[in-house]
């Protein structure tokens, strides 16, 4: 069908409406594409709502449609603990049976789909090597998901070729209008994958990749500048993707931002950041805003409440919080000094 190859191809404008309509009439393939839809929108923005929509898509084309694997198998990979499944009852074994079956006919979803029941054992064996070939022969057909998992398979391997792909497939994507293609194009080219390094082509990707909608790109574009210290001109373009990070829900440019105000004295800004962090559940930012509470810094004063943060931080597995557990007295100095209190 016409929306699904444009989904494909990652016209995804185009391709929405007739999506809908053929997802309200319970047509498994196009909620298959609303459902990753959805997954993608949501993962970039945090919105829970958008999440549940993608999983209401593939639950409900896994349940009511004629053709249910796929929704099935991305239901799968979304449950919780789903990646590590063994993936050995009787309805997994038959999804990636049928998986298998309709990959080998050339559907390219299917490929999809059946490289992840491979590389997870989802109702069949572990093959790591069969999944990465199948995801090959998908992203030659130019499906964007493919081609996004190929390169996230490939990322985390070290040897020159791997990373050469990671640029080709990163600069394909971004050629497709792919948020997270020009990401990881920003990605090669701060850190030299596939290519010499150039922090200048890096901000040009990371900020196509903001405009496009992922919010990781402004924390990368922070903490480039960041380390350009002593520079006036840097620190400025460092606070401000620090706040764009921060409203977009960052929790480390919450912290980060906790930080610089601390710096300069402001305790409230630095508790009101801070809080945020904590909010965010970023470790650093919960242990920070329980000792900020203990001590009264831009806050009230509340040594029980504080005490709870810190354990929870240190519950995370966040080192500095455990270690004040153990001996308070040998932190105080130094949290005192780092937070301006």
């Amino acid at each position: 069908m016409e929306a699904e190859a444009q989904f494909i191809h990652y016209q995804l404008k185009e391709a929405m409406p007739s999506l809908m309509k053929e997802g309200q009439q319970n047509d498994g393939r196009a909620l298959y594409a609303l459902g990753q839809i959805f997954l993608t929108q949501g993962i970039y923005t945090g919105d829970t709502r958008t999440l549940l929509r993608s999983m209401a898509a593939f639950s409900k084309g896994k349940e009511d449609s004629e053709e249910k694997v796929l929704c099935r198998s991305a239901c799968c990979t979304m449950e919780v603990g789903g990646l590590s499944r063994t993936g050995k009852t009787e309805d997994d074994v038959a999804m990636a049976d049928a998986l298998s079956r309709m990959a080998e006919g050339g559907d390219v979803l299917a490929m999809t789909e059946w490289a992840a029941c491979l590389l997870y054992g989802t109702g069949t064996e572990k093959d790591a090597e069969e999944s990465l070939s199948w995801l090959h022969r998908a992203a030659s057909q130019d499906y964007w998901l493919a081609r996004l998992r190929l390169l996230q398979t490939e990322r985390l391997k070290e040897d020159r070729e791997s990373r050469r792909d990671v640029f080709n497939q990163a600069n394909h994507l971004a050629l497709m209008g792919v948020p997270d293609g020009e990401f990881y194009l920003g990605e090669c080219y701060e850190a030299g994958w596939g290519t010499e390094p150039a922090w200048n082509k890096a901000v040009h990707h990371y900020e196509r990749a903001y405009s496009l909608g992922n919010p990781a790109a402004a924390m990368r574009l922070a903490n480039g500048y960041l380390r350009d210290t002593g520079n006036e001109e840097s620190e400025a373009k460092a606070m401000e993707w620090l706040r764009l990070a921060d409203e977009k829900g960052n929790g480390e440019a919450s912290y980060r931002l906790g930080k610089v105000y601390a710096s300069r004295g402001e305790k409230e800004k630095t508790w009101a950041a801070v809080s945020r962090a904590c909010l965010r559940n970023y470790p650093a930012g919960v242990f920070a805003a329980g000792f900020l509470q203990m001590a009264g810094c831009g806050t009230k004063q509340d040594e029980k409440q504080g005490m709870i943060k810190i354990r929870l931080a240190a519950q995370m597995g966040y080192i500095p919080a455990q270690m004040y557990l153990k001996n308070p007295e040998n932190m105080a100095e130094r949290l005192i000094h780092d937070w301006n209190v």
